[in-house]
């Protein structure tokens, strides 16, 4: 349990840097890119120090898969916070949890209870209440901000997803070599983006992106260690649920942001849905 809460809190911290970047316009993906450039040496140094480098089919399968997703996530969720903020882009980020847990029943036989099933079937109403525009925010939601959020919630999920899969797969591989692939993918991701000469007109940003490396390592660890400690159908409804709440605090606090009723009222559904898909 005490991995999950660690990991709540850095993911938390993980999100409060990207939007701090954002706000003193440094290159988002220079960020990016040097977030994964930091993080994917560091996990393999973790490998090579607990004495296992082995290195499976599914570890590269399953990581590349992620860090794919990772790296198109990242962007989606830049350009998701510009347009409606922190914690209503961080909101649609938590209720992807809903394609981790279904993948749990379906693909890996953990049987949900029928307060899980109504909890499901809640975080979903509460989608489209999510996606409501800011509190005094008069501009109308566009087809493509709905796009961009649909984008970010299927991604999300396969990534979540991608990480049950490589626990549930068992090889003698350790976490840090899978996160090491993930992270490596991502960042050969954020290269290829460099080929845009749009990004590469500012080249601010580098030290935000060491900070996310590190916050980003003790993330993900904390996360597969939890996945292991704990079954799938407890780690990702607690994990969304305590960050939903501190994302949305967070964001209310620092960045003062403010919500329409719509929104409110979607993110208590939400926090519900997510607390029964939690019940035993």
């Amino acid at each position: 349990m005490i991995a999950l809460v660690v990991n709540v809190l850095f993911t938390v911290a993980f999100f409060h840097v990207i939007r701090s970047a954002q706000a003193k316009g440094r290159n988002v993906m220079l960020v990016a890119l040097v977030n994964y450039l930091v993080a994917s040496p560091i996990c393999f140094l973790l490998s090579y120090s607990q004495g296992n480098l082995q290195l499976s089919g599914d570890t590269l399968f399953w990581g590349s898969i992620q860090g794919v997703c990772f790296i198109g996530t990242y962007y989606l969720l830049c350009t998701s916070m510009s347009v409606s903020g922190m914690a209503i882009a961080t909101a649609i980020l938590r209720l992807s949890v809903i394609i981790p847990v279904l993948a749990s029943i379906f693909a890996w036989g953990e049987v949900p209870t029928t307060f899980q099933v109504i909890g499901i079937v809640a975080c979903v109403i509460s989608l489209p209440l999510i996606g409501q525009r800011q509190s005094g925010d008069k501009q109308p939601i566009t087809g493509r901000s709905l796009y961009l959020m649909a984008l970010l919630f299927v991604g999300m999920g396969i990534a979540n997803t991608s990480s049950k899969a490589f626990v549930e797969a068992q090889v003698p591989d350790v976490q840090t070599t899978y996160i090491g692939v993930l992270f490596g993918v991502a960042a050969l991701g954020g290269l290829l983006c460099f080929l845009s000469p749009v990004w590469r007109e500012n080249r601010t940003g580098a030290w935000d992106g060491v900070k996310l490396g590190l916050v980003n390592v003790v993330s993900i660890v904390s996360y597969l260690v939890a996945l292991e400690e704990l079954a799938g159908v407890v780690v990702f409804p607690i994990q969304a649920a305590a960050g939903l709440v501190l994302n949305t605090l967070f964001a209310v606090w620092v960045w003062h942001e403010r919500f329409s009723t719509r929104t409110m009222v979607g993110m208590g559904i939400a926090m519900l849905g997510l607390i029964f898909v939690n019940a035993d």
